[in-house]
């Protein structure tokens, strides 16, 4: 797996498998089991201006429209 697999536009592939494999690293998350300290936390993407002002009422972290990485 790397970058360009993950940030993939598009998963689609003619081998089922291959297809298969490609989703499910387009849709992985990240499970953590109790919680993560705020000040590990650098920055987030959001899908839309309204998360993006909600976000950025609530905290000084980057945050960054990018609708393709959300469908």
């Amino acid at each position: 797996m790397n970058k360009d697999e993950i940030y993939a536009e598009f998963w689609l592939h003619g081998d089922y498998w291959e297809q298969e494999r490609r989703k499910g690293i387009k849709c992985a998350e990240v499970l953590v089991p109790h919680d993560v300290r705020p000040d590990l936390i650098s920055g987030a993407y959001v899908a839309n201006d309204m998360a993006l002002n909600k976000l950025s009422k609530v905290s000084n972290i980057t945050v960054i429209k990018n609708s393709s990485l959300f469908f």
